[in-house]
């Protein structure tokens, strides 16, 4: 058998070249999401830990549903960053506990023990120990469960402790499902920092002039910045004006009450009610010569017609409905009472096209807000198209990604 003496030796593969700002953003995406779900994954521990305590805690639905959405959406983005090979083939997943010291490997082994033995038993009291949908009705004060339409009605304690199971089994596979995020972003994450990357004083300008429709980076943000204020402060003060028209309404009775009311149109509203579960709401009907008006200042009697818009608002979370109308010439004091009992209340409030056309300011300062942001935005993204065209490309080394 003859050998080669002089081997030919292999020649080194080329170092790949990826989009300086595709490599950039895919570093930034992939840190800003690991610490947000290092952050999420402690909130969610607080809440499954605070859905234990005596009496229970009842965590509204805003709590702790972003944990649960935001737990998707991390393990999409660790999987999106992961896939973002830019070439190469990536055959593992990169975890690996090596990267740890052993403080944090005891930390990770608890919480994922913490996660899995949650959510396995969440899920089985879950399913097994609640008869139902835990809901409650505010016209009738009525807790139940609901399942499938078949209502059972039960106490307040009982509900509660649904509820905090309920959360519980959210939170549960919340935390499993991030655990397993933050540990895919920070091998990814560690494997990407390691890479050699030129600084952005690096980057030319492109051969070519700006696009006309866009902004440099300071402006654009100042811009988004600006318009992001101007929407919240539009939107805080729609919310706000909406928070004191349900505030307080007064309930007229028989012996009558005395109600500052402004000039313009009024609405008499009635409060509905159910007679069963799950039912339609029964309105009482209230007819002009029910209410009578009075004004103090000169005793004159306010005149009441039929409302044929029904204006529907929900004030103490419980539905109200319009059905008088009537116009208010002064404002000032006003003596307003029933001339026979109605179920559940009466009250005389602001027509909501009234509220609506009050806020009319808010609500203009909302749309430019948005229109502003909407604009920056776009401006900025076609400024960074631009400057992407002739970004520098990353060097990438033969070993990467590393091998995990």
């Amino acid at each position: 058998m003859m050998y080669d003496m002089n081997p030919v030796e292999p020649q080194p593969k080329k170092t790949r070249e990826v989009s300086f700002l595709t490599w950039k953003f895919a570093l930034w995406l992939t840190r800003v999401t690991m610490y947000a779900a290092i952050c999420a994954l402690v909130a969610d521990v607080t809440i499954w830990a605070l859905s234990f305590a005596t009496p229970h805690v009842v965590m509204p639905d805003w709590v702790f549903a972003p944990f649960f959405a935001f737990a998707i959406a991390s393990g999409g983005i660790a999987v999106l960053t992961w896939s973002r090979s830019h070439g190469w083939p990536r055959t593992k997943v990169p975890i690996s506990f090596k990267q740890f010291n052993g403080t944090q490997r005891v930390v990770l082994v608890a919480l994922f023990a913490l996660s899995v033995v949650a959510a396995i038993t969440s899920d089985a009291t879950l399913i097994t120990g609640v008869p139902g949908q835990p809901g409650y009705n505010a016209a009738t004060h009525q807790y139940y469960f609901d399942s499938h339409g078949s209502v059972t009605i039960t106490t307040r304690a009982r509900f509660l402790a649904a509820v905090a199971l309920q959360t519980r089994a959210f939170i549960s596979f919340a935390m499993l499902f991030t655990f397993a995020a933050v540990l895919i972003l920070s091998g990814e994450y560690r494997a990407r920092r390691s890479v050699e990357v030129p600084s952005i004083s690096a980057l030319t300008l492109p051969a070519n002039d700006a696009p006309r429709w866009s902004v440099r980076a300071l402006p654009g943000a100042t811009l988004v910045v600006l318009a992001s204020v101007i929407a919240v402060v539009g939107m805080s003060g729609i919310v706000g004006r909406v928070d004191r028209y349900l505030a307080a309404p007064r309930d007229v009775t028989v012996s009558g009450i005395t109600q500052y009311l402004s000039a313009g149109p009024k609405v008499v509203f009635v409060f509905c009610k159910t007679n069963a579960m799950d039912a339609s709401y029964d309105c009482p009907s209230v007819t002009p010569s029910d209410i009578v008006i009075n004004s103090r200042a000169n005793g004159a009697t306010l005149s009441t017609y039929f409302d044929p818009s029904t204006d529907h608002i929900s004030p103490r979370e419980l539905p109200a409905v319009g059905q008088l109308v009537l116009h208010v010439p002064a404002p000032g004091e006003y003596r307003i009472r029933l001339t026979r009992p109605i179920a559940k209340g009466v009250f005389v409030a602001e027509s909501p096209g009234v509220i609506a056309r009050s806020a009319a300011g808010s609500i203009l300062l909302t749309v430019l807000g948005i229109a502003g942001l909407v604009v920056g935005i776009v401006l900025l993204i076609r400024r960074l198209r631009w400057r992407a065209s002739s970004a520098l490309p990353v060097e990438m080394p033969l070993n990467w990604p590393p091998a995990t």
